[in-house]
């Protein structure tokens, strides 16, 4: 695991290939709510099935490898890009975290509000100690809005006039990513639906009287503080 993690010190990601089974695949996909819209927020508290995406032992040891052993999801999304609803993202970082209601704490800050959860910009060094996990529920490419991202832009080492890579993907894989990459992604091409189980992930706790929006471990117990 150690070229693991100098992969995602150095460049801000790395795919894990095959790293969920196709049938865990085929059973979230069989329990997941249709979306209204371009996906969901609370994608476990509606879909307790898609706690299976993260139990494999290739995801599990390198999460634990690059962040510790001690990790809840703190956040989790639904992506759901088809013809009904296909839109593209301009180049980015995701910048703020969910919490379970505002409260003011030095160091976070400015707050917004998100389909009714409050969302804070922390501290970088916080956001720099998280991982995001994006697991690909169908295959991703340039056609279908695949995700963009620019190499090493989570440390500052790279800007939008380099060129972005694109992470084409199975189903079944996993991107890992720190949430300050520079990412981006395009309309899709082509009428294929490019769903993706979106999960942040953090293995501490917030400054009190903070608390995560979401806090679940992959074994579907709540996580508390010790």
């Amino acid at each position: 695991m150690d070229a693991l993690y100098a992969s995602i010190e150095r460049n801000g990601f790395v795919m894990l290939r095959g790293a969920v089974p196709r049938a865990e695949i085929e059973r979230v996909l069989a329990m997941l709510p249709q979306p209204s819209g371009p996906g969901l927020r609370g994608l476990v508290e509606r879909c307790p099935e898609s706690l299976g995406l993260l139990r494999s032992s290739v995801f599990a040891d390198a999460v634990s490898d690059v962040i510790g052993n001690r990790w809840r999801i703190v956040r989790s999304i639904l992506f759901d890009k088809s013809a009904c609803a296909n839109w593209s993202v301009t180049p980015h970082r995701d910048q703020t975290i969910a919490v379970r209601e505002r409260c003011e704490v030095s160091g976070f800050g400015p707050w917004s509000m998100k389909e009714g959860t409050p969302h804070v910009r922390p501290p970088p060094e916080l956001l720099d100690a998280m991982l995001t996990a994006r697991v690909h529920l169908d295959a991703a490419d340039e056609s279908n809005g695949a995700l963009l991202v620019w190499p090493g832009s989570h440390a500052g080492n790279s800007s939008e006039e380099a060129d972005p890579v694109c992470c084409v993907a199975a189903p079944g894989d996993v991107l890992l990513m720190r949430p300050r990459l520079l990412h981006a992604s395009k309309k899709a091409e082509r009428a294929t639906r490019r769903r993706v189980a979106h999960f942040e992930l953090a293995s501490s706790d917030l400054p009190p009287p903070l608390m995560w929006a979401e806090a679940i471990d992959a074994g579907q117990r709540p996580w508390t503080s010790r």
